[in-house]
């Protein structure tokens, strides 16, 4: 199944949205955490939303399309 650019580019539009939303929110819960259980769920968040980063990087890189495209 081949998509074209646009449905590429969208869909990365996309998971850079939820890897920057959940950066926003581990720095919110960070900075109002008061307790060790909140700063170890804001470091999770942080972790989570680095992974959502690089695998959209990885992902829909333009070496990836490239590979896809062919």
């Amino acid at each position: 199944m081949t998509m074209n650019l646009h449905c590429w580019d969208t869909a990365w539009v996309s998971w850079l949205n939820i890897g920057i939303l959940l950066t926003t929110l581990s720095l919110a819960l960070y900075n109002a955490s008061k307790d060790d259980i909140a700063t170890y769920f804001a470091y999770a968040y942080a972790v989570i939303s680095i992974c959502v980063l690089v695998r959209s990087k990885i992902s829909f890189s333009p070496l990836t399309l490239t590979i896809h495209a062919a």
